[in-house]
């Protein structure tokens, strides 16, 4: 990818601090739990009060007769094994989106939005999941042209369902605003319904990342502090100076896009208690 910044030398690597800090401050008045003492308990293969605590298999000589006894258990459980439930009838479906086109934004971006919504500028194709530079302070774009199979929406709602984006993510489809979300954890989605249209649609994700809250000398040459709450959870990109560490701040769509179409109502989360 391009734009690749240069690691700076001259700051405080965070992360060895921490490393070679003085932990005593965090250890006194900690107590290790011990295990209990317990009793030794026997058991032996002798029979007690008329009746065997267990039975000793036979062991087998060969692997022919284990593959025996395997054939034999497999015969016994299959039974319960077989599945009685009628099989469910699918109530959506899914187009997944699986390449962008993806470039750096710019000044002339921030002046004139319009011209990133109509593709203009120098694109890259890239390949969901995506993820590497510009770390810090920056903005990129992903952008890409659709077209829906007929009667897709013929289960009344059409979301625009993301798994996750790295690190604030603002959807437009067919130029409308749909939202935004920030984090990199968290899937989200938006209904996008009424932005859709016979024949091609345009999906463009503008997506900012930012310096971390402890700043960013460990990986650029820039002290700049953000708002990017970053624990060294990064997935990492292939490259061997920075890239292959596990946690440059770097951006992206990091996992799965895909349009779905499903019910106005329906479970959204089903947590089980």
């Amino acid at each position: 990818m391009s734009q690749k910044p240069a690691k700076s030398s001259g700051g405080a690597d965070q992360f060895a601090l921490i490393a070679t800090a003085n932990p005593t401050d965090r250890t006194a008045g900690l107590v290790e739990p011990q295990p209990p003492v317990l009793p030794p308990i026997l058991l032996t293969v002798e029979p007690a009060n008329g009746r065997d605590f267990f039975t000793l298999l036979p062991l087998r000589a060969t692997p022919e007769a284990v593959r025996a006894d395997l054939d034999a258990l497999k015969k016994t459980f299959t039974p319960f094994m077989q599945r009685f439930a009628p099989a469910l009838p699918m109530q959506r479906a899914f187009v997944p989106l699986e390449s962008f086109s993806w470039r750096i934004g710019t000044d002339e971006d921030r002046a004139d939005f319009s011209s990133v919504l109509s593709g203009q500028g120098s694109w890259e194709t890239v390949t969901i999941p995506h993820y590497g530079e510009p770390l810090g302070r920056a903005v990129t774009y992903y952008r890409r042209e659709f077209e829906l199979p007929a009667n897709f929406a013929a289960p009344g709602a059409v979301f625009l369902c993301f798994k996750g984006v790295d690190y604030k993510a603002h959807v437009f489809v067919n130029g409308n605003y749909h939202g935004s979300h920030e984090g990199f954890f968290a899937p989200f989605e938006f209904e996008i319904t009424k932005s859709l249209r016979a024949g091609l649609n345009t999906l463009v994700v503008k997506v900012e990342n930012d310096a971390v809250q402890l700043g960013n000398t460990s990986w650029t040459d820039t002290a700049d502090q953000g708002d990017k709450i970053y624990a060294a959870t990064g997935p990492g990109y292939d490259d061997p100076a920075v890239g292959w560490h596990h946690c440059p701040p770097g951006m992206g769509i990091y996992q799965v896009v895909r349009i779905e179409a499903r019910a106005p109502q329906h479970f959204h989360d089903l947590f089980i208690r």
